[in-house]
């Protein structure tokens, strides 16, 4: 049964005038001028379109040489370094084999380890089952190509088949035939290959290792020899010498969790937890736990917990802690040792290094380099939190994009990213005006920013010098911009070089504002006000240069709030969204005619998106975005909503929702939220943006 809910919101007959020299009267269209039209509901179409998520967090990291590294993570994602100036990182995307009977089921690439002669992956569902067990996928060309080998088989009393880390030992003088590589996982699973992964077969734990026991960490100091560690509530760890298991006591100070796990040579390997300290494991003699000492970031400060570390050189390890400090020591094989703090950055989540060069990976597809063993990291590649955006170039597109704290670029299209403009603070971007790829203008709630080369941005003024600054922005021009508050409307003719100027506004508070782009004899814009729209022109006193406003209601009388709005380059279509599924549109002359309906149609309130976002960039194109539930929403239309697509994006883990769009042409466009989305329609549209 589908559930009908209207609310009818009545719009304000009058607004008492402003009489002030400089400022405009305010008038209302009231019903009697103009009819609330309520459209028909469009038609659902099929999408064509395509999203891919270029901002996944990458879970696992290795180098088959310092230049050559791959990581893997979300979804299937592969980022690696192709070792050329020219590009250096590119993506693939492994193509999941899922359990068949849970096809929807998210399965993440957990761990990867690359020689000279290949790269290893292991696959793993975020909802384990026997039936969806873990996969094995090799690559023999550096991560471009992978092939799915095997599914590991059911090992053990439990029947796992599920695995957490992968590893293969260095071995100088190991081929494809003879590489020796080892497997840990979820309930005791441990596998081993001889032949560099291309079989598996798994070994068994002895009858008398804890019902409890579950691996996610390995590290393997010699080709017959690995350590495996892991649990959550009941730490376990084990020694591997070719088929033999034994199981370890867990060592000191590691009373939760292991929280990760790395060796310096053939005889010591060093593991933490998850309550801030550090052993070491000696490994020559009798294979059993030894000494342990506290980590500390100096030795005031204890209990500092490392998610991720890497010891490339005898005596030297280096740690990632979860507030994004790296910890180094020199001096491993002494108790009363203290490591060194230096801050990083909390989205690297995995480690790896070769001798002095290291790579660090993680949350939004984040890419750190240090050629000077952590003494200072390089962002390469990280897709930050965004929301709005904007792409120029059909063939190779140049992006920009702002968010609250961090402004980022992209030359490719939005597949990758680097920071200008990282961890600022509130910038809180509200809009944004390019003339090139890189000479740009970012309007921020307190503050603008310009800047002729991505490099060097220099502040203006923003629209109000007030703690609150202001919400609600848009430019008309490069250098006429509008900004709204409630009770105040800010204008600049000059891009904010010089303080802006201030008129009286109708005491609303702004959801959204848009205004017709280039029109400035009058300027004309829409203002989102929760229910209603209003309407304002502006023209400048060309005796003062001061700016004269007019604002009036539309007849748009919304039954759900409204929360952005935006018009095609040619002035002549605009839409609104709202919650609920609202979605409000005008094309005829005056504009103050506004039609509602709801996307999608005929289906129950609870099932409809909430949009946030609405972008217009070419006449009849609209891209709406949104969430519902844990779904990222993308409503697409190339008739202005005489009909329309409707995709819902799933396992965007960071946060689910779509802030804002960039599109090159109708084709091709970012979504940009928590991640980037790019979107590729097929088959293409003929009609190019322009």
């Amino acid at each position: 049964m589908v559930t009908t809910f209207v609310r009818k919101r009545f719009l304000p007959l009058a607004v008492m005038a402003v009489t002030l020299s400089t400022i405009a009267a305010l008038s209302v269209v009231g019903t009697t001028q103009a009819q609330e039209v309520r459209a028909a509901s469009s038609r659902e179409v099929p999408s064509g379109w395509s999203w891919t998520n270029y901002g996944p967090e990458l879970l696992s990291v290795s180098c088959a040489t310092p230049t050559t590294c791959v990581a893997v993570g979300q979804g299937g994602a592969v980022l690696r370094s192709p070792n050329t100036s020219e590009v250096p990182l590119a993506w693939t995307f492994v193509d999941l084999r899922k359990d068949p009977a849970t096809p929807d089921s998210p399965v993440d690439l957990v761990g990867v380890t690359c020689s000279t002669t290949s790269c290893l992956a292991v696959s793993s569902p975020l909802t384990p089952t026997v039936a969806s067990g873990s996969w094995v996928y090799r690559s023999t060309d550096g991560g471009v190509t992978w092939a799915a080998v095997q599914q590991l088989p059911a090992v053990g009393t439990r029947k796992t088949s599920i695995g957490s880390a992968i590893t293969c030992a260095a071995d100088p003088a190991a081929t494809s035939a003879t590489r020796a590589c080892v497997i840990a996982g979820v309930d005791g699973g441990i596998w081993r290959s001889t032949d560099d992964g291309q079989s598996w077969t798994g070994i068994p734990l002895a009858a008398t290792a804890p019902a409890t026991a579950s691996f996610d960490k390995i590290a393997c100091p010699t080709p017959a020899l690995c350590v495996v560690a892991g649990g959550d509530d009941s730490p376990s760890s084990a020694i591997v010498r070719g088929t033999t298991v034994k199981m370890l006591a867990t060592p000191v100070g590691i009373d939760k969790r292991f929280a990760a796990l790395a060796c310096d040579g053939p005889t010591r390997c060093v593991s933490t937890g998850a309550q801030g300290n550090v052993s070491v494991m000696t490994l020559d003699a009798d294979p059993a736990w030894g000494a342990a000492h506290a980590l500390r970031r100096n030795p005031l400060q204890a209990g500092i917990a490392v998610k991720a570390l890497a010891c490339p050189v005898v005596n030297t390890c280096i740690g990632l802690d979860l507030d994004g400090g790296l910890l180094r020591t020199d001096a491993l094989a002494d108790p009363a040792a203290t490591w060194s703090m230096r801050p990083v950055q909390p989205v690297i989540s995995a480690l790896t290094c070769i001798t002095a060069s290291c790579v660090g990976v993680g949350k939004g597809a984040a890419w750190y380099t240090s050629a000077d063993l952590g003494s200072a990291f390089t962002r390469v590649n990280e897709v930050a939190g965004f929301d709005l955006a904007v792409c120029s170039g059909a063939v190779s597109p140049a992006c920009l994009a702002g968010g609250k704290e961090n402004i980022g670029r992209s030359i490719t299209g939005g597949t990758l990213w680097t920071l200008p403009i990282a961890d600022r603070g509130a910038f809180n971007t509200k809009a944004m005006r390019c003339t090139t790829s890189l000479a740009c203008s970012l309007f921020g709630q307190f503050e603008v920013l310009a800047t002729n080369d991505m490099d060097v941005f220099r502040p203006r003024f923003g629209p109000v010098q007030s703690a609150a600054g202001s919400e609600s922005q848009t430019c008309v021009t490069d250098t006429v911009c509008v900004a709204v508050n409630e009770s105040v409307v800010f204008t600049t003719f000059d891009g904010g070089r010089t303080q802006w100027s201030s008129n009286q506004f109708p005491k609303v508070r702004p959801s959204g504002i848009t205004c017709l782009p280039g029109r400035t004899d009058p300027v004309t814009c829409f203002v989102a006000n929760k229910f209603n729209i209003l309407i304002g022109t502006m023209q400048q006193d060309p005796a003062t240069g001061l700016p004269h406003w007019l604002w009036r209601y539309t007849n748009a009388d919304a039954d759900e709030e409204i929360t952005a709005i935006g018009c095609s380059p040619d002035g002549r279509q605009c839409a609104a969204v709202g919650k609920a599924g609202e979605i409000l549109t005008t094309a005829d002359a005056s504009l103050l005619n506004w039609s509602q309906q709801t996307i999608p149609a005929n289906v129950p309130v609870d099932e409809l998106p909430d949009y946030t976002s609405i972008d217009c960039s070419a006449p009849g194109f609209c891209m709406a975005g949104g969430k519902h539930g844990a779904a990222s929403i993308v409503t697409s239309t190339l008739t202005f909503f005489a009909d329309y697509s409707y995709d819902q994006i799933g396992d965007l883990r960071a946060a689910p929702g779509v802030s804002g769009f960039g599109c090159a042409t109708v084709n091709r466009c970012i979504a940009v939220g928590s991640t980037v989305l790019l979107g590729l329609r097929n088959p293409p549209a003929a009609t190019p943006v322009r």
